[in-house]
């Protein structure tokens, strides 16, 4: 997790204590000088969010309790004037020592002194980890990190423009790589407290490109190496229980952009970039299913909001489309708002010009279907929910067409069926043959499948006279209605 502190704040002295109960979840014992009768507000990270836990009111010594801690993560406690500080929880008694499973009580003091600073977060900057292992490794990487950033982006760019000959052109070079030898050391003193190791893990960055390289040479050997002491899946209860998930998709997607801006490249280039970067990070998440729905959701989020449209559907295809759980639906149910959102921008909502097709291969499309109506209707003989709607469909259509004889509709059964024979026995044997029916045989891969973003079977789309589409029912009896009304 990135930890940049930058706030505008009161003022306190701050010491907290807090005690890990062999038996139950750690305790939380904190005293706030300074802060006497006033409230401080709990959060539990997850993800990009933070989950609002309690209120605290501290006593008139400044001191409040604890003991919400419900998962391993990260808390944070807010302060007024945009001060926080963040709790690394193991989420119960800490097992310590040599002895496998030996369990013992571990108070944590933390120390902190405010002061009003218009651009720094000193509740947390200046906190002093008296006791935790955990928690001393924990805050001990958050300053090495800034550290290291600092390095990054401040010293490397004084190295460049300090003169070889000049003598303080070695004295920053020598600060630029002693800030990051420091990562190095926290990852071997990481290796006794696993909580704290899983967050330096996540930030750890094994090469360090040589600072006379460019920095779209340097950006592309770090972002090879970005997962080899970053594994998403194999620690996602953690990992989600924090907000390093959508920090890491940032950081990966940020070292694709500096690539563009170096190189000038155009947009669809960039794009381009940015989809292999989603589809690389994707990639390690597939293991776990909830850490690989939430960066799905994530970087679908994130590429929306740039309106990168053609990164956001190549990653829909791919990773949402098709996700296919077997049956008569796609898998992540949670993710039918992007379902949604994508055929709102393939222009398959309703009150839209349906995408054109053809019908039979250089003779007609469907546009050319003389018809009052004309209904879509996307399924599967593997379906069951289209061999029982199937037959209750057709009916509908009939009974329609038998009490509304001055109106026409022609019914397309557009099939996702992989086995030909499969296909056409069902057609056969439910008397289907008066109507047009299409197959490719390319399953949820189809064209015209594609065409209209069906996610699930059965899916219609009823259109009318202009092969503009009036509605999508999901039933036949949704489809009794809707014809009803015409």
């Amino acid at each position: 997790m990135c930890f940049e502190m930058k706030s505008f704040i009161s003022s306190l002295v701050l010491i907290i204590s807090i005690q890990i109960n062999v038996s139950a979840t750690p305790l939380l014992a904190a005293s706030i000088s300074n802060y006497p009768l006033k409230y401080v507000y709990a959060f539990r990270c997850f993800g990009d969010s933070l989950i609002f836990i309690d209120s605290l009111k501290t006593d008139e010594k400044g001191k409040f309790n604890f003991a919400q801690f419900s998962s391993k993560g990260i808390y944070r406690f807010n302060l007024p004037s945009n001060q926080w500080f963040y709790v690394l929880s193991t989420g119960s008694a800490a097992t310590l020592g040599k002895e496998a499973g030996r369990q013992v009580e571990e108070n944590i003091e933390i120390k902190t002194v405010y002061r009003f600073d218009m651009f720094n977060n000193l509740a947390s900057d200046s906190l002093e980890v008296i006791k935790s292992d955990e928690n001393k490794l924990f805050y001990k990487f958050q300053r090495a990190q800034k550290q290291a950033t600092v390095a990054n982006f401040v010293l490397k760019e004084m190295i460049r423009l300090y003169p070889l000959q000049d003598p303080f052109h070695k004295v920053i070079e020598n600060e630029y790589f002693e800030r990051y030898k420091a990562m190095d050391e926290l990852l071997k003193e990481s290796s006794h407290s696993p909580s704290a190791q899983l967050i330096i893990n996540a930030y750890y960055q094994p090469m360090n490109p040589d600072w006379k390289g460019p920095d779209d040479w340097r950006d592309s050997v770090i972002a090879t190496h970005y997962f080899d002491y970053f594994h998403p899946s194999e620690n996602g209860e953690f990992y989600m229980n924090t907000s390093i998930l959508p920090e890491k998709i940032d950081n990966y997607f940020d070292l694709f952009s500096f690539l563009m801006r170096v190189n000038r490249e155009t947009n669809t280039d960039y794009e381009k970039k940015i989809k292999n970067a989603a589809d690389e990070f994707l990639k390690h998440t597939q293991a776990d299913h909830s850490v690989h729905e939430f960066c799905l959701k994530y970087i679908l989020k994130k590429l929306d909001k740039r309106k990168m449209y053609d990164a956001m559907f190549s990653v829909y295809d791919k990773w949402v489309y098709q996700a296919v759980s077997g049956d008569c639906s796609q898998t992540y149910p949670s993710l039918n708002q992007w379902r949604e959102k994508i055929s709102v921008l393939r222009n398959v909502q309703i009150g839209n010009a349906a995408p054109d097709f053809e019908v039979v291969s250089g003779k007609m499309n469907m546009y050319q279907i003389p018809a009052d109506y004309t209904l879509l209707v996307f399924w599967a003989s593997w379906c069951p929910h289209c061999t029982l709607e199937i037959p209750k469909i057709k009916k509908a259509v009939e009974d329609f067409q038998n009490s509304h004889k001055e109106k026409s509709v022609i019914t397309l059964f557009i099939s996702l069926d992989n086995d030909e024979k499969a296909w056409k026995d069902f057609v056969e044997k439910n008397s289907l043959g008066s109507n047009i029916h299409l197959c490719d045989l390319k399953g949820w891969q189809g064209r015209i499948v594609r065409q209209y973003n069906v996610f699930a079977t059965p899916s219609m789309f009823l259109l009318n006279k202009d092969k503009k589409i009036i509605n999508k029912p999901e039933s036949e009896e949704q489809l009794n209605f809707v014809l009803s009304k015409q």
